[in-house]
């Protein structure tokens, strides 16, 4: 079952796009984070804007974060997000913005130049760039 808390409508164009390209996937639309939690989850993917450095916090509750649950956020500036510390001190799998933003360099660069990326010294450059 895959639940999307969200108040737009974008949201039930979402869960009609995953239940036609992932046959036998439940979707519920759910009007909030609570009420997707309710059920119990385990992972939760943060595609909102929140936890950038122009807009800090999460828009996930930490209370609702359990050991068992994985934590994604797409946000890489900073790489880690409140939601990303909340969630490892719960004890839960995280997986930062980093690789997203890596693999979208990789085929945009594909895509306009023509030419393989090397996605290793692009995530090395990615990495270096965050020491700064």
């Amino acid at each position: 079952m895959a639940r999307i808390a969200a108040s737009s409508a974008g949201a039930a164009g979402l869960a009609e796009l995953l239940g036609r390209t992932r046959p036998g996937l439940a979707v519920e639309v759910c009007s909030s984070v609570e009420e997707a939690a309710a059920g119990g989850l385990d992972g939760v993917v943060n595609c909102t804007p929140m936890g950038m450095a122009k807009l800090p916090g999460s828009a996930f509750p930490a209370d609702l974060l359990t050991p068992e649950m994985w934590v994604s956020d797409i946000v890489y500036f900073p790489l880690e997000t409140q939601l990303l510390a909340d969630a490892r001190a719960k004890g839960c799998r995280v997986l930062p913005g980093s690789g997203m933003a890596v693999w979208q360099a990789v085929r945009a660069f594909g895509h306009f130049t023509g030419l393989e990326a090397d996605p290793a010294a692009m995530e090395a450059t990615f990495r270096a760039l965050g020491e700064d």
